[in-house]
């Protein structure tokens, strides 16, 4: 027990922030590693891969969800499309056969004060959707990895257990993706513009709010990169509070996809 303590006593490390106008109630920290240090999952990472890859494959084939084989309701007893089905087809069915194995990638650590604190609020469409709101009810406080900060990690495609596989008929089939990683990154450019694509779309409507100005400028600037990438580089969508649209690809608004 010590009555007098301060802060640094009991914190396990302090954020300096001008919190004016604000009234947070706790903190979304970044998740960090045994060590320490902030970090992303190499299991996130590849997850944000896999939806990049599906949302293209889905796209580029143009096969829709079968509906027979959905049994899946809602409360109100309607069924809705799942990608399962699907996966199964593109992927291969069950972790024994899953093309995703193939793919290593190990977790990307940050070193150093590499963290800041953000307030995040959400940009509301009101009035019948003719006009855009702060919403500064929902406002969090979200530590984030800086934006000039850098990992190094590992990724690599394990070809000789792929062609292991192969030969033994234990994968479906050989998709263009598998072939080398500046492939896999090309697939995931060509998904994150599509994204990038219909959300600056979307917010054209109601730029002249300021905040979706600000949004829209950076969406630009993200297009930019994107488009102007290295072969064997590429920019990947992920992280908490993207939004639903980001997280799916869009994909599940398609009609020649999926019928409802």
């Amino acid at each position: 027990r010590k009555p007098d303590f301060v802060l640094d006593d009991i914190c396990r490390r302090a954020i300096l922030m001008d919190a004016d106008g604000y009234n947070f109630q706790s903190l979304k920290e970044q998740l960090r590693d045994g060590l320490g240090r902030p970090y992303i999952p190499g299991s996130t990472i590849k997850g944000a891969i896999r939806s990049a890859i599906f949302n293209r494959e889905i796209r580029k084939n143009g096969k829709p969800i079968n509906k027979e084989k959905v049994v899946f309701k809602d409360r109100k007893n309607r069924n809705y499309a799942t990608a399962a089905e699907l996966e199964k087809e593109l992927f291969g069915d069950g972790p024994q056969k899953d093309l995703f194995r193939f793919l290593l990638i190990g977790d990307a650590p940050f070193v150093g004060d590499a963290t800041i604190a953000l307030p995040m609020k959400s940009l509301n469409i009101v009035g019948d959707g003719r006009s855009v709101k702060l919403d500064t009810k929902t406002q969090q406080l979200v530590e984030a990895i800086d934006a000039e900060r850098t990992s190094v990690f590992n990724i690599k495609l394990n070809h000789q257990l792929l062609e292991e596989n192969n030969l033994k008929g234990k994968i479906n089939k050989y998709p263009e993706w598998l072939k080398d990683l500046k492939t896999l990154f090309q697939w995931v450019n060509e998904n994150t513009l599509l994204l990038i694509n219909k959300e600056i779309d979307f917010w054209e409507e109601y730029e002249e709010h300021d905040r979706v100005e600000d949004y829209l400028e950076q969406l630009h600037e993200l297009k930019e990169t994107t488009e102007n990438c290295s072969e064997g580089s590429c920019v990947l969508r992920m992280g908490a509070g993207v939004g639903w649209s980001f997280i799916n690809g869009l994909w599940v608004k398609e009609e020649s996809l999926v019928s409802e």
